[in-house]
């Protein structure tokens, strides 16, 4: 099992991806707001 080792997902890449997906969230939050009080 120890060939496997080298494939793993290092923290800072999981850390970056999860900062991309708490700004889109937050973009999509402000657009759904902002077609809300449009309508």
């Amino acid at each position: 099992m120890s060939h496997w080792t080298h494939i793993h997902i290092p923290a800072s890449a999981l850390l970056v991806h999860s900062k991309i997906l708490s700004d889109l969230r937050g973009f999509c939050d402000e657009l759904w707001i902002a077609v809300q009080s449009h309508s």
